[in-house]
C-alpha cells in the first residue's frame, strides 16, 4: 500500500465495509494492465431484474454500503441510475467506480453527476495506464462535479514500482486535498501478466514483522452471475474457489452466512489477516515454496497459495486441529 499510512487505511476500511457489485464487464478502454482482459473471471452481463433482487439480500448480510463496478459502469447509464435509486430506497449508500471517460468537460461532468443524485461516493481509477486513454483533466472535472454535489471522491491507482508511485502521487497532488488517493503495486493478472517482469516485488511472507493483521477480505464482491466472494481478488482463485461464499441468485442469506461461519480459511484471514495465514501455512508440508517467494503484494501471495488445492486441503486440516 502506497500513498497513505497503513494503520489509517485499515481503520477506514474497518469502519466502512462495502459490498461490490459488478454490473458489466464491458469497457470503452483496453488498458495494458487491465485484470479483466484475458482473465477467467470475466463472465457475461448481469440482468437488471436479477441485480435488483440481489440488492434486497445485501442488508441481510450486514452491509450498509454498495459499490458498483465493472468494466465501466457508466456505459450502462440508465441501469446505473435505476440501481442507485433502488439501493437508496432500501436504505443502502451507493457508490460507483469509474474511469471518468464521461468527464471531458466540466459541463458534461456536472450533467452526468446530477443525473445520479443518489450516488454517495465516486471512486475513480486513474494511473499511467489509464492516462494513455483518459487525460487527467477528466479526473479533475469529475472530482469538481462531485464536490459541488457533496459526493465523496477517491482515486485508486496501480503502478509497477514505488518510484512510479511516488511520481504519480506528486502528479495527483493538484487534486483537492480532500480527495482520498490510494496507490498499490500492480497485480500481474489478466493483461498485466505481460508486465510481470516490470513489477516490483517486495512482499515477503517470511518477513512476519511487516505483515499486517488486517486485509480486505470483508469487502465482499458479487460477479455478474451472482457469485459472492470474500473480496474482488479472491475471484482469481479459479482452481479452488476457496473464498467463494455462495450465490445471491440461488442461495438464501442464511445459507451464505452459514458458509461464512464454516469457512475456516476465511475466518482465519478475517480475524488475523495475512499474518495469520502465513503462520498457519508454516505448519503445512507443501506450503514452503510459496513462503520463500517474493510477491508484489499480500494479495498476490494470498491468491497464489489459495489457488493450490493441495495446500488448501492441508491448511484446512491445520485449522481443524
Amino acid at each position: 500500500m502506497i500513498g497513505i499510512e497503513r494503520g489509517l487505511l485499515d481503520k477506514i476500511r474497518k469502519k466502512n465495509k462495502t459490498i461490490h457489485f459488478n454490473i458489466t464487464n464491458q469497457c470503452n478502454m483496453r488498458c495494458r494492465h487491465c485484470i479483466n482482459i484475458g482473465s477467467k473471471t470475466v463472465l457475461g452481463e448481469v440482468e437488471e431484474e436479477k441485480l435488483l433482487q440481489w440488492l434486497t439480500k445485501v442488508k441481510g448480510l450486514g452491509y450498509k454500503k454498495i459499490n458498483i463496478v465493472g468494466g465501466e459502469p457508466f456505459l450502462k447509464r440508465e441501469m446505473l441510475r435505476i440501481v442507485i435509486d433502488n439501493a437508496t430506497e432500501q436504505g443502502l449508500l451507493p457508490g460507483v467506480t469509474t474511469n471518468a471517460y464521461w468527464a471531458d468537460t466540466m459541463e458534461e461532468a456536472e450533467k452526468v453527476v446530477s443525473e445520479l443524485h443518489g450516488m454517495k461516493q465516486l471512486l475513480i481509477s486513474t494511473d499511467f495506464f489509464h492516462m494513455e486513454h483518459i487525460p487527467l483533466v477528466n479526473i479533475r472535472n469529475a472530482v469538481s462535479a462531485c464536490r459541488k454535489n457533496s459526493i465523496f471522491t477517491a482515486v485508486n491507482a496501480v503502478c509497477c514500482t514505488k518510484q512510479e508511485a511516488d511520481y504519480l502521487q506528486k502528479l495527483l497532488q493538484e487534486l483537492p486535498k480532500e480527495v482520498f488517493v490510494n496507490i498499490n503495486i500492480l497485480m500481474p493478472y489478466g493483461a498485466a501478466a505481460k508486465l510481470s517482469e516490470l513489477v516490483e516485488r517486495e512482499f515477503s511472507p517470511e518477513d512476519t514483522d511487516n505483515i499486517p493483521d488486517f486485509c480486505d477480505v470483508e469487502e465482499h464482491y458479487v460477479d455478474s452471475q451472482g457469485d459472492i466472494f470474500t473480496c474482488c481478488m479472491s475471484t482469481l482463485c479459479t482452481d479452488t474457489k476457496q473464498l467463494r461464499l455462495g450465490n445471491l441468485q440461488t442461495d438464501e442469506v442464511d445459507m451464505i452466512l452459514r458458509k461464512k461461519e464454516t469457512n475456516s480459511v476465511y475466518a482465519l484471514i478475517s480475524n488475523k489477516g495475512i499474518k495469520g495465514l502465513v503462520e498457519a501455512l508454516s505448519k503445512c508440508e507443501h506450503a514452503g515454496p510459496y513462503l520463500q517467494k517474493i510477491y508484489s503484494s499480500q494479495c498476490e501471495f494470498c491468491v497464489t497459495v489459495l489457488n493450490d488445492l493441495l495446500v488448501v486441503n492441508e491448511l484446512e486440516k491445520v485449522l481443524r486441529t
